[in-house]
């Protein structure tokens, strides 16, 4: 009892009308294990951003820009490479195609290791 309140009745009153979670209930100990899981993940998003280990947005579509643009110049020198394959042999052709192959591999491949 304090003052003019009894605070155990109250607390029974409250408890038996559902308005409070009871230390005990199952249901308050899963919400709290929620809530350490997001402040978990939280933290350790703010470490591995500041560790740098994510890229921006900004970087990520600037990268992305700059993959299509080589894409397009490899594409675009596809069609070039046709007239140069008229009146080849089957081998040649071949020879040809494998060389430009690893030709846009080979950009791609450096491009992949810019810092």
């Amino acid at each position: 009892m304090r003052g003019t309140h009894d605070v155990a009745a109250w607390r029974k009153y409250l408890l038996d009308h559902g308005r409070v979670l009871d230390r005990e209930d199952p249901c308050l100990a899963a919400l709290k294990r929620q809530l350490i899981c997001k402040q978990i993940e939280r933290l350790d998003f703010s470490i591995r951003r500041d560790k740098a280990e994510f890229v921006s947005l900004a970087t990520v579509r600037a990268w992305g820009a700059e993959l299509e643009g080589h894409v397009r110049k490899v594409v675009s020198d596809l069609h070039q490479l046709a007239p140069a394959l008229a009146g080849l042999s089957v081998a040649e052709i071949a020879e040809r195609l494998k060389a430009k192959e690893q030709d846009i591999l080979r950009r791609l491949y450096s491009l992949a290791q810019r810092p």
